[in-house]
């Protein structure tokens, strides 16, 4: 499978990669948020939305109509309407309507937004390069907001929708990872109430999902020197901290929902048991964070659903470098040696390299059992 991204320049995947890492060393949103502030306008063109999922974006919040938590967002458009600007501008009708999604919008208000005097006020007061209307995106289950066009200005190509397809992936999982962090910081607590939540998201994930005539699964992990321990029908399972901010998220959503009466994750919760994990994992094939900072974990996970009469079984063997295994995710995904170079801005034979040292750690003799070994079996 052809590389999406193969007419960009190795100089913009340096960049795109250096980004990523320092967002990858993040330790708090704020960190995070700066690094982007700081380097993508060297990336991407000043009238080129960036790929930018705002703090406190988690899931259902009822008195939100947009069924987001988006103070920030509505915090701006608070100001933008009583500004003065445009009443009838079509951007704040995205932010009210109700249920708005993958809605790619295009302001035809002039003069250019980004010119106009509240919009440099704005983007002083909340410290962005460039901001305006976005879609509102929902990818692998995550409330995340994506990309526009300023009024006025080019159309964005296809090369800077490439671009922002690199660094977004990295910007959400940064971010996932540092609320995370944010949120399990007992000093983040001011209230007994809040003290009992922060000391949950530090040690422990309570998940029940109750499906049809099926008794609720409680699945109870406990945190645990470079990881959890999760117990299941007697097995023992470790589980890389960098999991288990999207095991919470999809706790939280689950209930959410429960709360809301709707679906959040566009799934039955019969469904969540077996598959929310599997993606979870599949999600997180891409993160480039060491794991307290040693090269992999060997991890099995085992995960039962209800009264099923098997179960779904994902083998991860992670005593792979970092490189290695982002060669190997990349493979997984069809790219050729010479999309993935690009992509990691090294030469081929280097990653020819990276997949030999792959081939050997595992004993798998070709890419196709590599890639069995690494994921397990694909579930029926």
């Amino acid at each position: 499978m052809a590389s999406s991204h193969g007419k960009l320049g190795s100089s913009v995947y340096e960049r795109v990669w250096r980004m990523a890492m320092e967002m990858n060393s993040a330790t708090s949103v704020g960190e995070t948020l700066d690094i982007v502030r700081k380097d993508c306008g060297q990336i991407v063109p000043f009238d080129v939305f960036m790929f930018l999922r705002m703090p406190g974006s988690g899931a259902g919040i009822p008195e939100n109509p947009s069924g987001h938590n988006a103070s920030f967002l509505d915090n701006f458009w608070l100001d933008y309407r009583e500004g003065g600007f445009y009443e009838d501008d079509p951007a704040v009708a995205v932010f009210t309507k109700p249920g708005v999604k993958n809605v790619p919008f295009r302001a035809n208000s002039a003069p250019k937004f980004y010119e106009t005097p509240i919009c440099r006020e704005l983007l002083k007061k909340y410290h962005i390069n460039v901001y305006m209307a976005m879609r509102m995106e929902f990818a692998a289950e995550k409330r995340v907001l994506g990309l526009g066009q300023l009024a006025g200005s080019r159309a964005y190509t296809q090369k800077d929708e490439d671009i922002l397809a690199l660094i977004g992936p990295h910007l959400s999982r940064s971010i996932e990872y540092c609320e995370l962090l944010e949120k399990s910081r007992p000093e983040s607590a001011t209230t007994p109430l809040e003290q009992g939540q922060a000391a949950v998201w530090r040690f422990s994930l309570d998940m029940e999902i109750t499906e049809t005539n099926a008794p609720a699964e409680r699945l109870m992990t406990r945190w645990k020197e470079g990881g959890i321990s999760h117990e299941a029908g007697g097995r023992s399972v470790s589980l890389p901290r960098d999991v288990i901010g999207l095991l919470m998220t999809a706790r939280n959503m689950w209930m959410a929902e429960q709360r809301s009466g709707s679906s959040l994750l566009h799934a039955p919760a019969s469904r969540i048991t077996v598959n929310a994990v599997r993606e979870v994992y599949d999600f997180q094939a891409a993160v480039t964070r060491p794991i307290n900072g040693a090269s992999g974990v060997s991890i099995t996970l085992v995960a039962e659903r209800g009264q099923c009469d098997r179960n779904l079984v994902i083998n991860r063997v992670c005593n792979l470098t970092l490189r290695e295994k982002e060669v190997v995710m990349m493979a997984r995904e069809g790219r050729s040696n010479r999309d993935i170079s690009e992509m990691l801005t090294v030469c081929e034979q280097t990653v020819k390299q990276h997949m030999s040292s792959a081939l050997r750690k595992t004993g798998a003799r070709n890419r196709t059992e590599l890639i069995h070994k690494l994921y397990g079996p694909e579930p029926h």
